[in-house]
Formats: C-alpha cells, structure tokens, sequence
C-alpha cells in the first residue's frame, strides 16, 4: 500500500487521486460539497438528503413535543416561545448525522475508488 503524505494514493489510466486517511474535516465542516467536489455523486446525495432529514426531524420533533403541553411544561414547552431548548433539542439528529458522516466518509471514498477500477499506487 501506497501511502503519500496526507493519504493512499491510487491510479488509473495514468490519474492519480490521493484519499485522506481517517476523519474528514471537510465533510465535518462543509458537508456533502467535498463528496460532489471529488465526483462522488452518490454518497453527496446520501449526506445532502440524510442532512436535510435530520434537519427536518430536528424542526418537526420540538414543535410536535412543544403542542403537547402540560406533561412537558416544566421543561419550558409551553408553548413555542420557548425556542432556545427546543432549538437545542433540534439539532442533536444533524449533529449525529455530520459526526457520523465525518467519522466514516474518507473510507467510503476510499471502497468506491477500488470498485471502480483504481488500483493503490506502489
């Protein structure tokens, strides 16, 4: 295995294309545009629809929650004025799903790279 500085680096029809190894802070930071930027079209739809879910739970789940009243109101949802807990509640499912993505995205990138036909540099 071939491992370049920042990474593997693999080949094809004289490409080269370097994977960065472990975490990826730029699907951390910038979500699916990385997985776009390399071409990875499938995983940037799996992360842009799996982004714009969570975010829809997360917006959905404390409105839901906040019309329930009286058994949560002692935790401030009594009614939809208190935003700052419900926000903060809101967001947990994109935070797992960005941390997610993060932790796992550069070997997914790495597995589709050696089904299409590249072969690691040596």
């Amino acid at each position: 295995m071939a491992m370049g500085r920042r990474g593997v680096e693999f080949q094809r029809d004289g490409a080269k294309k370097v994977v960065p190894i472990g975490w990826s802070w730029t699907t951390l930071i910038f979500g699916p545009f990385p997985a776009f930027f390399r071409g990875d079209w499938r995983w940037g739809l799996v992360i842009s629809v799996t982004i714009v879910l969570c975010r829809t739970l997360g917006v959905a789940l404390p409105r839901a929650l906040a019309t329930l009243g009286e058994p949560f109101g002692s935790l401030g949802y009594v009614g939809y004025e208190a935003s700052a807990l419900s926000e903060l509640i809101g967001m947990v499912p994109l935070l797992a799903a960005v941390l997610t993505f993060a932790a796992i995205y550069n070997k997914r990138y790495e597995n589709g790279l050696r089904k299409r036909g590249w072969k690691e540099s040596e």
